[in-house]
């Protein structure tokens, strides 16, 4: 147990800290009595003017009250400072608990549980076995290609049926060039299957390769935080179906979902979302991947001018000076979320590449040793 002016810090595991909060009598005083002042500015009782009435007949009717909201104000000061000074970073909002009865003169005690993320190392990316699907373009695949071109062209094209002199027409019309047979234009179709099945098949391999990673790295996400994370997913869905004037029931009739599939999808995602981030902080830690200053400044700078023609656009025409925030640029907290995100950024391409040159080398030696 570590001992603090204001607090107690007692490790319960290698994710969850409990700590013992005691806010000063006469902290908890100083701001009781200024919402008390604030409170008694705002009432009307007939026989005072607005903002005279005397605290002492205010306080007897709102003394319970302002005890809460005093305590609601101060206490989150006070919890936040014990975080940064223990240099935690929490997964989910602070658990307050034990609160003991809120007393004037007295000081304030209750325990705040935080839930941080384990650490995790980095586990041998060696081991990594991907199996690449087929990108060959199958005769299903064009036969279906080529009706959906006929199909959804019909009131562009003279002919009607697929033959030459329609691929002729249709190869014009998907800037084709060179195309005068139906054979011709299957070969073009061939090219754009595969390449879009490259793609595909690509990102499937990503994906296998950061869940293999994940596995490797035997990295376990919280239950608490992908709880909140899922939630945080609700909440911005209801605010999204809200703004589109539906209710959710009828949101998911018209998209033939339940709302419980909906919550699922979001448990899973969050779980997925989290895994991934917690991959690339611990690849980055492990391989010292760094963000430079110029990369910082450079991330910044761009968002800054989306963010600036985004503000013109909607402020276009409108009487007034801008009131674009040049300083919210400058916030110490918001650019460590961009340095971490840029930092992110390059683990991942760095893992991808890694990867890639792991599976080239298996392939190489397994082609050697056939020979």
């Amino acid at each position: 147990m570590e001992t603090n002016k204001f607090y107690e810090k007692v490790e319960i595991s290698d994710q969850e800290v409990h700590l013992k909060m005691k806010i000063p009598a006469d902290a908890f005083e100083e701001s009781y009595n200024l919402l008390l002042k604030q409170r008694s500015q705002a009432t009307n009782i007939k026989g005072f003017r607005k903002g005279k009435v005397p605290q002492s007949i205010v306080e007897p009717n709102l003394e319970s009250l302002i005890l809460t909201e005093t305590f609601e104000r101060i206490a989150p000061y006070y919890v936040n400072a014990a975080i940064i000074k223990e240099s935690l970073k929490p997964i989910a909002p602070p658990e307050y608990t034990d609160l003991k009865e809120l007393k004037r003169g007295h000081k304030i005690v209750f325990t705040v549980k935080v839930t941080t993320m384990p650490e995790f190392k980095l586990g041998s990316l060696s081991q990594i076995k991907l199996k690449k699907e087929s990108t060959k373009a199958l005769p299903k695949e064009i036969e279906e290609t080529l009706n959906n071109m006929f199909e959804s062209n019909k009131s562009k094209v003279k002919a009607k049926k697929i033959n030459d002199s329609w691929a002729k027409e249709i190869a014009k019309l998907y800037k084709f060039e060179g195309i005068k047979t139906l054979e011709g234009l299957k070969k073009e179709v061939i090219k754009v299957i595969e390449a879009q099945k490259e793609v595909y098949s690509e990102r499937l391999a990503i994906a296998e390769a950061i869940k293999q990673a994940v596995e490797l790295s035997k990295i376990k996400i919280p239950l608490i935080a992908i709880e909140y994370e899922a939630k945080e997913r609700e909440e911005a869905f209801k605010k999204d179906v809200k703004a589109m004037n539906l209710s959710i029931a009828e949101f998911c009739k018209r998209q033939g979902v339940k709302f419980d599939e909906l919550k699922e999808m979001w448990k899973k995602d969050s779980q997925d979302a989290l895994e991934s981030d917690v991959l690339f902080k611990t690849y980055a830690l492990d391989k010292k991947i760094e963000v430079t200053e110029k990369e910082l400044e450079d991330e910044i700078a761009k968002i800054k001018k989306a963010d600036k023609a985004r503000y013109e656009e909607v402020h276009k025409g409108h009487n007034h000076e801008s009131n674009f925030n040049e300083e919210a640029y400058k916030d110490e907290n918001w650019r460590s979320q961009i340095r971490t995100f840029i930092m992110k950024q390059k683990a991942y391409k760095d893992f991808v590449e890694k990867v890639a040159k792991v599976q080239t080398s298996d392939k190489k030696a397994k082609a050697s040793s056939k020979k």
